[in-house]
């Protein structure tokens, strides 16, 4: 009987340690995770930083592109502007060269024909030569301006290209830039869907970490109160070992006293045994001599001897009538609804193998005097065990009796 409330009690402490090395297992993996939660959230944090200030640059470079481009438009204006009075210009310089070239011709002819014609009378020559000069003057001067003017065309010609190449040259300038400015928001772009696909991630693995830790939460609650429940079945284990040890201890001092008593009536029958021998002696001696006609009978009274083992069954038929009355008061007639899990379908009692419940047993759930539910117990623990819920007619309650 001591062997095996040592052994119970060692296998308890053994439970309790593996309970224990279990939670242990659990809380440094939930401390774990909850350090990579902080990690990630301080991740995701920096990520959406780096997220808003992609997205600012990438406004600042659409309103730079937004800018260069409308530059681009006012630049291609002021050269399609400048492209217009240059063929204008062209024009021009074309009509006043035909203008003089026809001027010239003109000048030729009317030089060739003055110095063919004879000479005229004198009172008319002043009058000829006063015209010929004012129109070789208006000629010269005709021809002056044209000169002026091809001369003014031609720098403004000049001043054109040069605009135009400037013009041409900030379009290239203009062109490299938005393609530079094209290629960083493509840039920018991209960084960004991949920031948005990170923090997409980042936020998946939030959740699964946030659903493993509810989950390691809850195991490690139900690995608590199993803890609980151990120890409180530990405790009373060793309880009932104190008193058992106490009783033994009583069992002992009684088994002693009977030796004591054992001993006290050997030696009391060797010396009823030795007057035994004496008075047959004094009879043998009386028959040698002279016998009477009436001999007196000696008579003993009887000795009843119990050996030791008889006493210790005699001693110990009341120990089973108590083990037995306690194992009829630790059952129950009623086990408790603790907990019910509705997700799973199963429900914790607070009754369990030490209270006569096995695997398979089938149970009924009453409310009041009422049967609500039907189970079928799955899982058996020395104080709890845990059922499937097979049929039921209303919700489960804590609280609610099963039998």
């Amino acid at each position: 009987m001591e062997q095996k409330i040592k052994l119970i009690a060692v296998v308890l402490v053994v439970l309790c340690l593996v309970a224990s090395g279990f939670a242990y297992s659990f809380y440094d993996k939930f401390t774990s995770l909850t350090r990579e939660f902080g990690a990630l959230n301080d991740k995701k944090k920096a990520l959406e930083v780096q997220v808003d200030d992609l997205e600012k640059k990438m406004k600042k470079a659409e309103e730079a592109f937004g800018r260069l481009r409308k530059d681009k438009e006012e630049a291609e204006k002021e050269l399609n502007r400048t492209l217009a009075d240059r063929d204008d210009l062209k024009k021009s310089y074309t009509k006043l060269s035909q203008e003089r070239n026809e001027l010239v011709e003109k000048l030729q002819e009317a030089m060739s024909k003055q110095s063919a014609q004879e000479p005229v009378a004198v009172a008319a020559v002043p009058i000829a030569e006063s015209g010929t000069d004012e129109y070789w003057a208006g000629v010269l001067k005709q021809k002056a301006d044209l000169d002026l003017q091809l001369s003014n065309i031609k720098n403004t010609l000049k001043d054109n290209q040069i605009r135009i190449d400037e013009l041409t040259r900030d379009k290239a300038n203009f062109d490299m830039e938005m393609e530079k400015l094209t290629k960083e928001k493509t840039d920018i772009e991209r960084q960004l869907e991949y920031n948005t696909k990170m923090v997409d991630s980042l936020t998946l693995q939030l959740v699964r970490e946030k659903d493993d830790k509810r989950k390691i939460e809850k195991h490690a609650s139900l690995l608590k109160e199993e803890n609980y429940a151990l120890r409180s079945r530990l405790k009373e284990v060793m309880t009932n070992k104190v008193g058992l040890e106490k009783r033994l201890k009583d069992t002992d001092d009684k088994r002693t006293e009977l030796y004591g008593r054992l001993s006290k009536i050997d030696s009391l029958l060797q010396d009823r045994l030795s007057d035994v021998i004496d008075v047959k002696q004094d009879l043998q001696d009386i028959r040698k001599g002279s016998s009477p006609a009436s001999a007196s009978a000696v008579e003993l009274s009887p000795i009843v001897v119990r050996s030791p083992l008889a006493q210790q069954q005699a001693v110990g038929m009341k120990e089973p009538q108590s083990e037995s009355a306690g194992v009829a008061t630790s059952l129950q007639p009623g086990a408790k609804v603790v907990s019910i899990n509705e997700e799973n379908n199963f429900v914790i009692l607070n009754t369990g193998e030490n209270q006569g419940i096995y695997k398979g047993q089938r149970l009924t759930v009453y409310r009041g005097e009422t049967p609500i539910a039907t189970l079928e117990v799955i899982q058996v623990r020395p104080n709890v065990c845990a059922a499937d819920i097979k049929e039921k007619t209303a919700d489960i309650k804590a609280g609610d009796i099963a039998k």
